[in-house]
């Protein structure tokens, strides 16, 4: 930053989360996520010479960047920070990866810094450079590998070592259901033990319907009457919604593809949901908070400054007021029903983590999960977390090498496209090296040329069919 201000550059920050974004402005930049720059209406520029930084870049997705890209000046100057072996955009595309793959200048940094553990710090290394199969029999070499078979018994285990030493500890599971149950677990023992207090203050939060996807909240029948809550975040004058605004989901009805929504104010809309994009969809779940109890916010907390993801403890719970020690040593009180995306910040996901540093990470890695919740990825995430010390708790250690070795790269239109053309072009030379005559090669080659042109046709329309899907449940999201 201050060689680039020195060079007369005005340096501004972007992140895709808001807690990247926080982070970054720490360094002195001043940031914001890259969804709030881009909502913003487009302004010419104050400076002549402007250095935009990006950072965990691998977050965010195709349409961000290129709307973030056609926002430049010709001598605008862009550094992307991430890694790419991190976890890709929830949304369509790996711009980042792209980059790279395809020429991007780029500057490596290969020390690593945050683990002071010797032999940590080599497990890291193996998994940064994708030998997941060798970092897991190092960490089991080292005793870090636990292998509990039993669910009832594995997650008690975990949050057993949790609570022998809480301090800069931070569980991650995967699965959001397993996470809920740590958390419930960790919160009863920590009381049973005296460290947080033993009455309970129960407390309405909002859980998201992470079973919904964007094509999902276009239609009417992925709603659930009486039980589904829409936060709005983008302002529609037509429905006479603004940003933040919420309402609860009264009645559908499935021939119309309609829904019609209740707010606070007792207003009742009804409209289709596919003209109405740019929503979250939400479930009340009760939880329990003490005094003392670490707790995360689930999403931006726009009034007290709170990124989403931002850790604190709950200092004191008077009648209806919650005061909240974050973990930046900021202090913060709002009432109870003023904001419901919180919930115990002992266990939290992977994604969650990125961007977050401990001294003591322990990981709850169930084999049998998905390749989308136990990958290389992450591995990698989950146990980078720690400075000191990283312990694995697993259902099976023989099974955990291959789970965690699995590879989730999305798949571009572009590469599919690629390879499809690779694939003609070695029929190409497969078809001449068997065709002997020269008079009979010359026939031969201009029939494949035909053929090749037509599979080419329909391979490019079927990628450009599957990535226009992807753009629009990127826009539904």
């Amino acid at each position: 930053r201050q060689a680039a201000e020195s060079e007369g550059y005005e340096v501004r920050g972007y992140a895709p989360t808001t807690r990247a974004a926080q982070q970054l402005s720490e360094s002195g930049i001043q940031t914001e996520t890259l969804q709030k720059f881009l909502r913003r209406r487009e302004e010419a520029p104050e400076h002549q010479n402007r250095l935009f930084v990006l950072d965990e870049s691998s977050l965010a997705s195709t349409k961000n960047i290129h709307a973030f890209f056609a926002r430049l000046e010709a001598q605008d100057k862009v550094l992307l920070v991430g890694d790419i072996k991190q976890h890709q955009a929830v949304e369509a595309g790996s711009p980042f990866e792209q980059f790279q793959k395809h020429g991007m200048e780029t500057a490596k940094l290969s020390k690593i810094v945050r683990q002071r553990d010797e032999r940590l710090r080599q497990v890291v290394k193996k998994l940064s450079a994708s030998q997941v199969k060798e970092a897991i029999d190092s960490l089991h070499k080292q005793g870090r590998i636990v292998e509990i078979a039993d669910d009832g018994k594995r997650l008690p285990g975990i949050a057993d070592a949790y609570c022998k030493r809480p301090e800069n500890t931070l569980v991650i599971s995967p699965a959001n259901k397993e996470r809920g149950l740590l958390n419930a677990l960790i919160h009863r023992q920590l009381q049973q033990e005296g460290r947080v207090s033993q009455p309970d203050h129960q407390m309405m939060v909002y859980v998201n319907r992470q079973d919904m996807t964007g094509t999902e909240r276009t239609f009417a029948n992925s709603y659930v009457p009486d039980e589904d809550i829409i936060r709005y975040n983008r302002v529609s004058k037509v429905y006479g919604f603004n940003v933040g605004d919420y309402a609860r989901v009264a009645a559908t009805n499935h021939e119309k593809n309609e829904i019609t929504v209740q707010t606070a104010e007792g207003r009742e809309i009804t409209y289709n949901p596919a003209r109405l994009s740019g929503v979250n969809v939400y479930r009340e779940a009760n939880r329990a908070f003490s005094q003392g109890d670490r707790v995360q916010f689930r999403a931006p907390f726009t009034e007290q400054r709170v990124a989403n993801g931002e850790l604190g403890t709950i200092k004191e719970i008077k009648d209806d007021e919650y005061m909240v020690v974050l973990d930046s040593g900021r202090e913060i009180h709002f009432e109870h029903d003023s904001f419901r995306h919180i919930d115990h910040g002992y266990a939290v996901t992977s994604y969650s983590s990125q961007s977050q540093t401990v001294d003591r990470v322990l990981v709850n890695a169930n084999a049998h999960e998905s390749d989308v919740l136990l990958n290389q990825r992450m591995g990698y995430v989950a146990v980078s977390r720690a400075r000191e010390d990283a312990i694995i708790f697993t259902n099976s250690a023989d099974q955990l090498r291959a789970a965690m070795d699995r590879s989730v790269d999305k798949e571009m239109a572009v590469e599919a496209l690629r390879q499809s053309r690779d694939r003609d072009t070695l029929s190409r030379e497969e078809w001449e090296r068997l065709v002997g005559m020269s008079n009979k090669e010359s026939h031969a080659e201009q029939s494949f040329d035909q053929g090749s042109m037509g599979n080419s046709a329909a391979s490019g329309g079927g990628d450009k069919r599957e990535a226009r899907q992807e753009i629009e449940l990127e826009l539904n999201s």
